[in-house]
C-alpha cells in the first residue's frame, strides 16, 4: 500500500526476518537507498500475528463449532445458514465471546 504524505510516498512493508530472507543486507540497503531517491519512504511494519487479532479468534471459534469438517460441501444456502445462525448468538452482545476473544476486562 502506498501513500502520499507531505510530497513523499509512503510504502507500507509488512515485518519479515530480513536476516533469514534471501536478500543481502547490503542489498536491502540498496533498496532503501533506491526508495530514497524517488521519494519514497518504507514503513516496516510489525510481523501479523492472527493470535493476537481479536476477530481471528472468533473466525478459529467459528471454525471450530461450524466449519470444521461441515457436511454442507454441496449445500452453498445450508452452510451460510449454519454461519448466520452461529453469528446471530452475538447479536445483542456477550460476555462469552468476550472471554474467548481476550476482551473481557479481568
Amino acid at each position: 500500500m502506498a501513500l502520499r504524505c507531505g510530497g513523499r510516498r509512503r510504502t507500507a512493508q509488512s515485518g519479515r526476518d530480513w536476516a533469514t530472507d534471501r536478500l543481502s543486507e547490503q542489498a536491502v540497503r540498496h533498496a532503501i537507498h533506491a526508495f530514497h531517491q524517488t521519494r519514497l519512504e518504507l514503513l516496516f511494519l510489525p510481523t501479523y500475528t492472527p493470535w493476537t487479532n481479536p476477530i481471528e479468534k472468533l473466525w478459529r471459534w467459528l471454525y471450530q463449532d461450524v466449519l470444521h469438517l461441515h457436511s454442507w460441501a454441496d449445500d452453498w444456502t445450508g452452510l451460510q445458514a449454519a454461519v448466520s445462525a452461529w453469528l446471530s448468538q452475538f447479536q445483542h452482545g456477550s460476555l462469552d465471546l468476550l472471554r474467548y476473544v481476550g476482551l473481557y476486562p479481568v
